[in-house]
């Protein structure tokens, strides 16, 4: 059995390349099947060689030119995509909580917290050494109070720091999977285009034209969803989209359309719209095939109207300020209900306010943070209003974001661009806009 092995994976090594030549006839090939036959290849010689390549010729797996990438930068077929949780990555996640981008943002806070905490136990060590006269020793003991309503406020604050991180998360993977809804729509849509109008045997030049156009519309879209969702409004960026994706030209009907849709109070509406009197001229070719296809295009509008949802719903305002008032009213007398106990040392009250602290300050900005999960998270001030979104000098070289809203818009842009050119290679998605910008995003480092 490991000689037959042996000689079929010489044989095959061995077997001509096609279109080299013609195959032997006749005596010719008798001969060659003579020569065959009694090849010395076809021995036992070297025979781990012969089947190690014939196996890995076999096994061979073929190239990714441009492999997708997870929203943690790391490729599909890379080895370290792995979880940044768990009990492997405790050291190097520990290492970076002092370079850690939420730890910076609840910095102040945190800051005053612990002061206070060391200021409470600075004055408690003086009173119980005696360096303070005995009444305001007294007075001073008497300001600490029992550690019972610390205790059973902390049961309230664990649900309401639950109650208000799942939310936040809710709110985050619904954002997630309406842009799922976004990457099934468009590729389904420029799908269906390119099989029905790209027909080489067509002497009608306008289904060609037609199909350009709905590749360009379906690489704006994403963008125009992007900029709508962020406030901002980049009639460039949607024609770079475009061009890119379906090689049209500055002047064809496509870009006049955007540049019609970009004036528009609602971008992204405006492009649906100007995607749905593109194919309305379909019917004519079967309500089937109009009606698949506009089947998608009323999804993406039921994406839109969901997204906007979530970006005009915020949480309300009345509870995020009780929960942060709470919390800091909990940690400003975290230090006198320590006090309290006698086993507690005064030298670790600071550390253990602070430590408490930044827990609680910690969980609750992650929940700020992606509760608008379409924003930029750590750009600056998030609060700020009077920024320009069209200057991006304005939030540094590195974006923070929650979800990598531009890689999307990338991705989607390139698929579109890879069946509408019927590439096998695929395009990569530095050639859209966006696909090559330098992304972190807001908890690589926390």
């Amino acid at each position: 059995m490991h000689h037959m092995l042996v000689c079929y994976a010489s044989c095959v090594k061995l077997a001509p390349r096609p279109h080299t030549s013609m195959p032997p006839v006749g005596a010719t090939a008798a001969r060659a099947g003579l020569r065959r036959s009694a090849s010395p290849r076809c021995s036992e010689e070297e025979p781990t060689k012969a089947v190690a390549a014939a196996v890995a010729a076999a096994t061979a797996e073929p190239e990714v030119l441009f492999p997708r990438l997870t929203d943690d930068g790391y490729s599909f077929y890379d080895d370290r995509f792995v979880s940044s949780g768990g009990s492997e990555a405790w050291l190097q996640n520990l290492k970076g909580t002092l370079g850690s981008q939420v730890l910076k943002r609840v910095g102040t806070h945190l800051a005053v917290t612990t002061l206070i905490a060391t200021v409470v136990a600075g004055t408690f060590g003086a009173a119980r050494q005696g360096l303070l006269p005995d009444e305001l020793a007294l007075l001073v003991e008497g300001t600490a109070i029992p550690l019972f309503p610390h205790s059973a406020a902390g049961s309230v604050l664990g649900l309401l720091l639950a109650f208000r991180t799942s939310q936040s998360y809710d709110r985050f993977w619904e954002a997630r999977t309406l842009w799922d809804g976004v990457y099934s729509s468009t590729r389904s849509i420029t799908r269906l285009a390119c099989a029905t109008l790209q027909d080489p045997s067509s002497e009608d030049a306008s289904d060609a034209m037609r199909a350009e156009a709905i590749v360009g519309l379906c690489a704006a879209f994403p963008y125009s969803l992007k900029q709508h969702l962020r406030g901002e409004r980049n009639a460039e960026e949607l024609l770079d989209a475009a061009a890119a994706a379906s090689s049209c030209q500055p002047r064809s009907p496509v870009m006049r359309r955007i540049k019609l849709a970009n004036a528009a109070p609602n971008v992204p509406l405006a492009v649906l719209d100007a995607l749905t009197r593109t194919v309305m001229p379909l019917r004519a070719k079967g309500d089937l095939l109009w009606w698949q296809i506009d089947n998608n295009v009323e999804q993406l509008l039921g994406k839109l109207a969901n997204a906007e949802r979530i970006k005009g719903t915020p949480v309300p305002l009345s509870y995020s300020r009780h929960q942060s008032r709470f919390f800091s009213v909990y940690a400003f007398t975290l230090p006198f209900a320590l006090c309290s106990q006698e086993r507690m040392s005064l030298w670790l009250l600071p550390l253990t306010v602070a430590v408490v602290s930044w827990v609680l300050f910690a969980t609750e900005e992650i929940g700020h943070i992606i509760e608008d999960p379409f924003g930029r998270g750590l750009t600056g001030d998030p609060d700020r209003t009077n920024h320009d979104p069209n200057n991006p000098e304005e939030f540094g070289s590195v974006q923070f974001e929650v979800l990598p809203l531009g890689r999307y818009c990338a991705d989607i842009a390139s698929d579109v661009a890879t069946l509408f050119r019927s590439s096998p290679q695929g395009v990569d998605i530095v050639d859209m806009p966006g696909g090559d910008d330098e992304l972190v995003l807001f908890d690589s480092d926390s």
